[in-house]
C-alpha cells in the first residue's frame, strides 16, 4: 500500500485562485484532510517536478474545473500525469470539481463530478466532497449500510415533515428502482456472453485445430463444449424474459441456436470443416453484442442518478436532526448516505473500466482472427492497440508484469518478422488481457448483484410516496 505524504493536491487555474485559498483549502483542512497545492511547491526546481511530484505523492488529486483551467497550458501535462496513475478512475486518484460551467478534456470528462456550481446545493456537494477525499474506494461496495439507511428513509415517511420534503423525489426513486433492474439484468446477459466466448467459441476453435491434427479426444470435448452451448442458450432464454428486453427480446439467440445445431451435425459426421462452419454464427454473435450490451450497461449506469437519491437521503438527514430523532436510527441514514456516495462514484468507476476493457477486449479478437493467415493487420494495428492497453496495464500487479513481458517478446517478434513467435505471444498477450478483462467484469458483477438488493427498500419508498 501506498504511503501518501498528503490526501489530496489541488489543480487550479491561478485565475480561481481567491476561492481556492478562501474556500476550499479551509474546508478540506478542518475536515483533518492533508491538502497540498502550489504554494507548497519546492523553490527552485523546474514547475514540471513540482507537479509530477505533487500528482504522485499525494493520494487524489483534485482538479477545479472552470473554463481558465481548461484553458491553462498546464492543462495537458497534469492530465497525462493523473490519468497515467488511475486511467480507468477505478482508484478514485482524479476528483473532478465543477466551480464553473464549462467543457472538459476527453480525459477528465468521462469521470463522476462533484457539482459546485449550484449555490443552493454547495453545502450538500462540499460533504460529499470531504466524504470522498476521506475514504478510499473498496473494489465492491456492500449494500447492507445503504439498505438500512433506505429503510429509515421509509419509516420516516410516515412522519409529516420528511415525507413532504421527500415527495419531490418520488418519482427519481421509481426511475431509480427501474434502472436497478435494468443495469442487473444486462449485466447478467453481458456475463453469458463473456461464458459463451470462453466457455464455447475459443474452446470450440481449439478442439477443431486438434481434431484436424487427428486427436482422437476432440469429438468428445467438442460434445462438451456443444452442452455447454446448449446450457448458455437457455440460460439466455431466460434472461430475456426480463421486461428490459421487451418488446425485442434478444434475437440473436436464434444465431446461436443454429450454431448449435449445426454442430451436433458437424459432431455426429465428425467434420473439422463443419465444425469450423458451426463456430461462425457465435463469431458472429461475439463480435457485434457485446459492445452494444456494454453501451447499454453505461447509459443505464448514469440514467440510476443515483446522486438524486443522495440528495434525498441527505434531505431526509437534515428533518431528522432537526425533529431531534434517536440518535441510532440517524445513524442508519447517515451510514447509509456515505454508503450510498461510495458505491454511486464505485459504480461508475467499474462501469468507465468494464467500457475500455471491452473495447480492447473486441480489438484483440479481431486481430487474432487475422492471424490464420498472415502477421499483416497485427503489425498494422500493434501501435494502436498498445495504445489501448498502455493506460489499462499501470498498476503495480502480477498480470501486469505478465502482459508487459509478453508486450516485449511480441514487439520483438514483430521486429523479427517471424510469425510463428508472433501468434505465439499474441496469443498469450491476449490471455494476460482476458483474464483482467474477466477479473473486471466479475467486480463489476459483483457489484450490480449488491446493488439489485436495494430493490426492496427502494421499492418500500416508492409505495410510500405513492
Amino acid at each position: 500500500m501506498n504511503d501518501y505524504a498528503h490526501d489530496v493536491f489541488i489543480s487550479y487555474s491561478h485565475r480561481d485562485k481567491r476561492w481556492v485559498d478562501a474556500v476550499l483549502v479551509p474546508n478540506l483542512r478542518n475536515n483533518g484532510l492533508r491538502v497540498l497545492t502550489d504554494d507548497d511547491f519546492v523553490v527552485g526546481i523546474s514547475a514540471v517536478e513540482n507537479m509530477s511530484n505533487a500528482v504522485k505523492r499525494s493520494r487524489r488529486t483534485l482538479v477545479v474545473l472552470t473554463p481558465e483551467w481548461v484553458g491553462s497550458e498546464w492543462t495537458a501535462y497534469e492530465g497525462f500525469l493523473t490519468t497515467y496513475v488511475d486511467p480507468s478512475g477505478r482508484e478514485q486518484r482524479i476528483i473532478p470539481v465543477m466551480l464553473k460551467p464549462c467543457t472538459p478534456p476527453e480525459w477528465i470528462g468521462f469521470r463522476t463530478r462533484i457539482d459546485l456550481v449550484d449555490d443552493a446545493d454547495f453545502e450538500n456537494q462540499m460533504t460529499r466532497l470531504v466524504r470522498t477525499l476521506s475514504n478510499a474506494a473498496p473494489d465492491v461496495i456492500k449494500i447492507d449500510a445503504v439498505n438500512e439507511g433506505l429503510r429509515t428513509v421509509a419509516d420516516l415517511l410516515h412522519s409529516g415533515p420528511v415525507r413532504d420534503a421527500l415527495l419531490e423525489f418520488r418519482l427519481r426513486f421509481g426511475a431509480a428502482l427501474n434502472e436497478i433492474e435494468r443495469l442487473a439484468s444486462l449485466k447478467d446477459v453481458h456475463d453469458q456472453l463473456h461464458r459463451l466466448q470462453f466457455q464455447c467459441y475459443d474452446p470450440i476453435l481449439r478442439e477443431a485445430d486438434a481434431l484436424a491434427k487427428g486427436d482422437c479426444d476432440a469429438i468428445d470435448n467438442l460434445g462438451e463444449h456443444c452442452s455447454e452451448l446448449q446450457r448458455v442458450i437457455t440460460q439466455l432464454r431466460e434472461l430475456e424474459q426480463a421486461k428490459v428486453f421487451e418488446p425485442a427480446r434478444l434475437p440473436w439467440i436464434d444465431r446461436l441456436n443454429r450454431a448449435q445445431e449445426l454442430l451436433t451435425a458437424a459432431l455426429e459426421a465428425g467434420d473439422v470443416v463443419q465444425v469450423r462452419k458451426a463456430a461462425a454464427p457465435i463469431d458472429r454473435v461475439l463480435a457485434y453484442e457485446p459492445p452494444l450490451i456494454d453501451s447499454l450497461l453505461a447509459q443505464a449506469a448514469r440514467e440510476l442518478q443515483l446522486d438524486a437519491i443522495i440528495g434525498a437521503i441527505n434531505l431526509a438527514c437534515r428533518r431528522a436532526r432537526e425533529s431531534r430523532m434517536e440518535p441510532q436510527k440517524l445513524k442508519e441514514l447517515e451510514d447509509g448516505l456515505a454508503a450510498l456516495a461510495h458505491l454511486d462514484q464505485n459504480l461508475d468507476a467499474l462501469v468507465a473500466d468494464h467500457g475500455r476493457w471491452q473495447s480492447t477486449d473486441l480489438e484483440l479478437r479481431r486481430v487474432a482472427s487475422t492471424l490464420g493467415s498472415d502477421g499483416t493487420d497485427l503489425v498494422e494495428s500493434w501501435p494502436g492497440l498498445k495504445a489501448q492497453i498502455t493506460p489499462l496495464a499501470v498498476a503495480d500487479e502480477p498480470w501486469v508484469r505478465d502482459i508487459q513481458a509478453e508486450q516485449t517478446k511480441l514487439e520483438s517478434a514483430i521486429a523479427a518478422d517471424d510469425l510463428d513467435r508472433m501468434r505465439r505471444h499474441f496469443s498469450r498477450f491476449r490471455r494476460c488481457a482476458g483474464k483482467q478483462f474477466y477479473e473486471v467484469d466479475t467486480k463489476l458483477k459483483r457489484q450490480c448483484d449488491e446493488l439489485r438488493k436495494a430493490g426492496e427498500p427502494v421499492a418500500a419508498i416508492v409505495r410510500v410516496l405513492a
